[in-house]
């Protein structure tokens, strides 16, 4: 995925808000994985925080690929942080 928005970064407009995010993303991208909960010791709430951060983050790359590949693309729906989102 990296290479595929480092390719893509350089058709954007530098104030675009797709190249502001594909900046954004990419140094999320290089970050080492997190041990876990068994190697390290730590409980396992917080390997599933970390867990779940990490899947936030894959979502947030998603769209960014998304919307770099496609800028036409309708922009992501921005979600609260609640558990359940009804769609009227």
């Amino acid at each position: 995925m990296r290479s595929v928005l480092e390719s893509q970064r350089p058709k954007h407009e530098a104030n675009s808000d797709t190249a502001f995010m594909i900046d954004e993303l990419l140094p999320q991208l290089s970050s080492p994985d997190r041990r876990s909960a068994a190697e390290s010791g730590v409980s396992v709430s917080r390997d599933l925080s970390a867990v779940l951060k990490n899947l936030k983050k894959l979502e947030h790359s998603f769209d960014v690929l998304n919307l770099a590949l496609d800028p036409n693309a309708p922009p992501p729906r921005r979600q609260s942080n609640a558990f359940f989102v009804v769609d009227v």
